[in-house]
């Protein structure tokens, strides 16, 4: 069997994935453009090895039993050594397998990353004519409709969905991971969003999970990299943050869209409920292994954003997220748009 080694290196943090040859072109396909990658000839036990299944690991070492459950699929399965720092995807079926070794890509270099350099944000993120805006909210207040009527209508580059990283060492950029969308059918039906389009359909493991145990959901699965081909813009994984809007979905069946500039305590408050202290919210097992940092230092961060940053309440009816868009382009004046 030909086997592959690579690393994944996103700031200082570093992981290795052991994969066959043949997986791939697929995998590099997921992670898209948001890790530098190097093949390596030797494993290097001072970092994480990921092994896509125990077929590819050589060395004889004990293994434990771990399990985690998913709200959006089949329960995590792993065979784990913290002392050679080995994990083993056991899924048992090779295509879950390479997905849940993704996922386990992007949750490790999100634990080696954390320190008080970093904020983690419970929101998303697009880049348009050169402004970087972050949208923020709790679950259906229209993070992932806004950004994905940000890219049909406005041709924003799509950087990340539900999962945003701000880097404050130089000036405060934003980084995007490799998190799959949970997209609601109401939003890909309102935005047009063709059948043919919307390729996660056959290849995300979310959906195939659905499909196979004969689940209605009104949710669809996509990765980013699917995503960020949608309109003509492209996918980035980093841009200095400049704006950040709070959706939020009104009541009507009339199309309203407006927004709002928020300073001060607003801002303060609305920061504050969408920090993650916790970076990661699968694979939690490995939080045995690092340390979070001391929750003070996110005030700091946070005072720091409503100093330098302009920040926005977006007010849309479902029906008018094309309005929406055009909104939130008009504020932060970048791009072209559609008027």
């Amino acid at each position: 069997m030909d086997k592959k080694v690579l690393l994944f290196i996103r700031k200082t943090a570093r992981v290795q994935a052991i994969i066959e040859e043949k997986d791939e072109e697929l995998l590099l396909w997921m992670i898209g453009n948001y890790f530098e990658v190097k093949r390596i000839n030797q494993i290097d036990r001072r970092l994480w090895s990921v092994y896509r299944d125990i077929s590819l690991l050589e060395e004889r070492v004990s293994l434990a039993n771990v399990q985690e459950k998913v709200p959006d699929g089949p329960n995590g399965k792993f065979l784990l050594n913290s002392g050679k720092r080995i994990l083993v995807i056991n899924q048992g079926e090779k295509g879950a397998n390479l997905f849940s070794l993704f996922r386990m890509i992007r949750s490790i270099l999100r634990w080696e990353i954390y320190d008080e350099s970093v904020l983690f944000l419970h929101g998303g993120f697009v880049e348009l004519g050169g402004q970087g805006i972050a949208f923020l909210g709790n679950k259906k207040a229209g993070k992932t409709s806004s950004i994905l009527s940000m890219i049909i209508y406005q041709g924003a580059n799509f950087i990340t969905n539900d999962d945003l990283m701000l880097d404050f060492e130089n000036g405060i950029v934003a980084y995007g991971w490799p998190r799959s969308l949970s997209v609601r059918k109401n939003t890909l039906d309102i935005l047009k969003i063709s059948s043919k389009e919307r390729i996660g359909q056959q290849i995300h493991p979310g959906n195939v999970y659905l499909k196979e145990n004969k689940i209605d959901s009104e949710h669809e699965y996509y990765l980013p990299v699917e995503i960020g081909g949608l309109g003509s813009g492209e996918l980035m994984s980093q841009t200095r943050l400049r704006h950040i809007v709070f959706p939020q979905f009104i009541d009507g069946n009339e199309k309203i869209a407006f927004i709002e500039k928020i300073t001060g305590e607003e801002a303060r408050v609305r920061l504050t409920e969408n920090v993650r202290l916790n970076p990661e919210k699968y694979c939690g097992f490995m939080k045995e292994f690092y340390s979070l940092p001391d929750p003070g230092y996110v005030n700091s961060k946070i005072e720091l954003l409503c100093q330098s940053i302009n920040f926005y309440y977006l007010y849309q009816t479902f029906n008018a997220l094309e309005l929406g868009a055009n909104q939130v382009r008009k504020a932060v004046g970048g791009g072209s748009g559609t008027m």
